[in-house]
């Protein structure tokens, strides 16, 4: 009973605080909390999926919470135990758990379980030495105090009061992650007293290798290697979706709570634009706007801006809401320049950032040792800033501080950053960090030429979920910052002596992008094979001239909006027909500028 006492105080102090992507500050968490959307996906073709909240969780599905009693809240088939929760970067999967240990510390859900015991994948990255069962738990969260082999016999006599979470299993660099093809050949580990690499040890508790029974909740990025590895293992997938509408204005009210002007400024950005609303649905973007607003909220100079105001070219994009964070970021130390004195003093800082943030994203590493950040430059000073933070260590492994970026989308916002403003960086190592770019073993590289040739396709090294979703992270960004929407902010950045290379490397994007449509055209219409009686239904969408624009469960002003972006790049005057689409204020707002390419609605 101390040791529950102490694991629970544990967790409540250690999930009291919010801390702020950046370490500007800390919130409280029972203040800013905001409900994250989950969904578990269906088991079955006929299966609706299920609507789940943090306390239903592990809950049974309610055509089998009356199997029986021995079933309890284990969700999915007997002996699969885990249960999966996965979600794009920034949907608040890190949260969630917290939230989730700390209501299990004061008792208020999952109060069936006696231990929980709460891990993250990217700090256990840092354990070097083989250790034990005993040691992940205990180590990990607290020791007790008295009769330490009591309490570890009694976790493993009763597995099924323990609970255990393992957050951001897809950044587990390891052979669990990304060899043999999903974990296969990870060696099998079933003694307690055993002593193993940390990935080894992990992978084996899920497994149930070791403490069979017990309930563990793993969380993971969208379409990582994860999900194959766990695959028979898994009960249930749930899926974090962000926030609804009404809870995106429900946190923003909470981050401006006695900020009237603020928050009201915030709303009517949001109100003005469905882009950035939907946006605010995954909570760190969210988070973003609230901190930058008032930089969101400024008018684009004449001189830079590419379309009218209310026009979907003037809307805010990711990469505008990154740049705003990023200028945010800077200004804290140096409040009084504007922004081209800004970005050209911080630009040695930027590089170093990037040069940590490219080379690790490429070896699928996103936490980092003291020594690697002075690999890099890096200093106290640069820490300051707050785009790295030191996240937990693991004293009781006798590990270094472990240090993370703010999230892992600024450090593939950095890598970009990096890839192009450098001028020793060129076109083709732009797009090689697009996941489509054809990429070679290194010896291919220095082979002759007719053995490349044989070799072509054998050779090409395929990459695993894990690389391509970090790569993906890094494209959309590059793709955002070459555009020509930017490029006065990145010569303000690089510099005009850098005007020739980020032109080359705009160029070759832009070519890049223009061939990866037209084979996806290609193959979209070598997909639909339809014979002359299938096409006479389908005659009128498929001509040459006609646009069929198809919006699944888009609410509100989305359709329009969607049309609207297509008119301001349309050379001629068209014909559109809305059928039943909802319009709304909002929807003619965004349609207003573009009346003029219709000559028929």
């Amino acid at each position: 009973e101390a040791y529950k006492s102490k694991l629970r105080r544990h967790h409540e102090d250690g999930s009291q605080s919010l801390q702020m992507y950046s370490h500007l500050g800390h919130l409280a968490l029972d203040d800013i909390y905001t409900e994250t959307q989950l969904h578990a996906l269906p088991t079955a073709a006929d299966e609706q999926p299920l609507v789940l909240t943090l306390d239903t969780l592990l809950q049974p599905p309610p055509a089998a919470a009356g199997i029986g009693a021995d079933v309890g809240r284990r969700p999915g088939p007997p002996g699969k135990d885990v249960v999966l929760l996965s979600g794009d970067a920034g949907s608040g999967k890190s949260v969630l758990v917290q939230k989730l240990r700390r209501e299990w510390a004061k008792g208020a859900a999952y109060a069936e379980f006696e231990f929980l015991f709460s891990f993250s994948c990217r700090h256990l990255n840092h354990v070097r030495k083989e250790i034990c069962l005993r040691d992940l738990l205990f180590n990990n969260c607290c020791c007790p105090d008295t009769c330490p082999d009591k309490v570890f016999e009694y976790v493993l006599r009763r597995p099924d009061r323990t609970l255990l979470v393992f957050d951001a299993m897809d950044e587990f660099r390891g052979d669990m992650a990304c060899g043999g093809g999903g974990g296969g050949d990870v060696a099998m580990c079933a003694s307690p007293e055993g002593a193993a690499p940390a990935f080894v040890l992990v992978a084996n508790v899920l497994r149930g290798n070791l403490l069979r029974g017990a309930k563990k909740i793993v969380t993971s990025r969208t379409n990582s290697d994860v999900k194959v590895m766990l695959e028979t293992h898994v009960g249930r997938n749930v899926v974090a979706s962000g926030f609804s509408k009404d809870a995106v204005m429900a946190y923003l009210s909470k981050r401006r709570e006695g900020e009237g002007v603020a928050s009201r400024a915030t709303e009517q950005l949001l109100q003005s634009d469905p882009n950035i609303y939907s946006l605010c649905q995954i909570p760190l973007y969210c988070w973003i706007v609230s901190q930058c607003h008032g930089l969101l909220r400024q008018p684009q100079p004449p001189q830079h801006r590419s379309a009218p105001a209310g026009s979907p070219d003037s809307s805010l994009t990711i990469t505008e809401i990154y740049l705003s964070m990023l200028e945010v970021c800077l200004s804290h130390s140096q409040p009084q320049q504007g922004q081209e004195a800004l970005f050209g003093a911080s630009l040695p800082l930027l590089r170093r950032l990037g040069s940590l943030a490219q080379k690790a994203l490429l070896e699928s590493e996103t936490s980092f040792s003291s020594s690697r950040l002075k690999e890099h430059g890096l200093t106290e000073e640069d820490l300051a800033y707050g785009f790295l933070i030191k996240s937990q260590s693991y004293r009781g492994f006798g590990t270094e501080d472990v240090f993370v970026f703010m999230h892992v989308t600024f450090q593939a916002f950095f890598a970009a950053l990096l890839l192009v403003l450098s001028a020793d960086r060129s076109a083709r190592d732009v797009l090689g960090h697009f996941p489509n770019f054809s990429r070679a073993t290194p010896w291919r590289r220095l082979a002759p030429a007719c053995v490349v040739g044989w070799q072509r396709r054998k050779q090409c090294r395929k990459l695993t979920d894990s690389e391509k979703s970090n790569l993906q992270l890094v494209s959309q960004f590059l793709s955002g910052l070459l555009s020509q929407r930017h490029s006065a902010t990145l010569l303000k950045m690089a510099g005009r002596r850098n005007d020739g290379a980020l032109r080359r490397k705009r160029g070759a994007l832009r070519a890049h992008l223009r061939r990866c449509l037209r084979v996806h055209l290609e193959d979209l219409a070598a997909s639909v094979r339809l014979t002359r009686r299938d096409m006479a239904g389908y005659r009128g969408h498929l001509t040459c001239d006609f646009l069929w624009v198809v919006c699944c469960r888009v609410g509100g002003a989305g359709a329009p909006f969607h049309l609207a972006f297509v008119l301001q790049h349309a050379t001629a005057a068209l014909s559109a027909e809305l059928d039943n689409n909802h319009i709304e204020d909002l929807g003619v707002r965004q349609l207003l500028p573009c009346l003029h390419k219709l000559d028929q609605l």
